[in-house]
């Protein structure tokens, strides 16, 4: 994860934001893409996902959550840190373009001004391209994080409701 995000931030600063998300709140492709930075609160280090962007073809469409539930989730210091220098750089991205950031950008955007989402069918493309940059075995996925950042913390014994509740499953069942 280190590598991918390391890889990203020289290249692709709005994937390695994407890669940090996903690893460190276990939400998914869609639930990152749909999150606007009034939804994450860097002086408490929460972020709130109740929504999900949706995309069939070009068409993209902000629903509800997959468990139509939403959940705030915390963020330890090195995510904050790191969400800290991706808003930096949005601002200095905006301010090179000549283009105002909107009343409330999308986190992950590749328009100057934050005024469109990133669409999920990027961020698996964007991502197979970063995992060969970064060497990492062919078969790991975006969703894969998501998986990793469930593992971690019951790993660390993390109760399964707990974790059931942070990544939005329905129920302990999905999450072990």
């Amino acid at each position: 994860v280190a590598r991918l995000i390391r890889t990203a931030q020289s290249d692709d600063p709005v994937m390695a934001a994407a890669i940090a998300l996903a690893f460190v709140t276990g939400a998914r492709r869609g639930e990152l893409c749909a999150l606007l930075w009034s939804d994450i609160d860097l002086d408490t280090g929460t972020v709130r996902i109740e929504k999900s962007l949706s995309q069939v073809g070009n068409d993209l469409a902000i629903k509800s959550t997959k468990t139509d539930r939403g959940r705030t989730v915390s963020l330890d210091g090195r995510a904050v840190a790191l969400l800290k220098h991706h808003q930096e750089w949005q601002r200095s991205l905006s301010d090179e373009a000549d283009s105002p950031l909107v009343k409330d950008p999308y986190v992950l955007s590749d328009n100057a001004n934050g005024a469109r989402p990133i669409e999920p069918s990027k961020v698996t493309d964007r991502f197979m391209a970063l995992r060969k940059a970064a060497k990492v075995r062919p078969g790991v996925r975006f969703h894969d994080l998501r998986h990793a950042h469930v593992t971690q913390l019951l790993s660390a014994g993390v109760d399964a409701t707990t974790v059931a509740t942070r990544v939005g499953h329905a129920s302990t069942r999905m999450t072990l």
